[in-house]
């Protein structure tokens, strides 16, 4: 039987991104990490033409030149909103062309 997870958890990696008008974030997943997350500093005003612009989406991906698969849900971005996610989700930002930036700490965790 394998050791039971105590709760406790280790930082595997972390980081920023700085989006400006006409930013996106590819779909991925993040391998080395267990929980990954999102935490919100500044979001753009979102615009009538892009009512999900710099959304966190999930599920989306292009597997190869004739498979792409659609997002399955989206998460808001609101400034103070941390989004935590399975590592093997994939994951990326839906494009955004209003003004402003839209900057998000990130940190993967994995079971100490």
């Amino acid at each position: 039987m394998g050791a039971a997870n105590t709760g406790a958890a280790t930082i595997s990696g972390a980081w920023s991104v700085l989006l400006n008008a006409g930013g996106w974030h590819s779909d991925h997943v993040h391998p080395q990490g267990w929980i990954s997350s999102a935490f919100y500093v500044a979001v753009p005003d979102s615009t009538p033409a892009e009512p999900v612009g710099g959304w966190l989406r999930f599920g989306a991906t292009q597997l190869g030149p004739n498979i792409e698969l659609p997002a399955e849900h989206r998460i808001e971005p609101q400034p103070g909103r941390l989004a935590l996610f399975p590592a093997f989700f994939w994951h990326g930002t839906e494009p955004f062309s209003g003004d402003g930036e839209r900057l998000t700490l990130a940190f993967d965790a994995i079971p100490a």
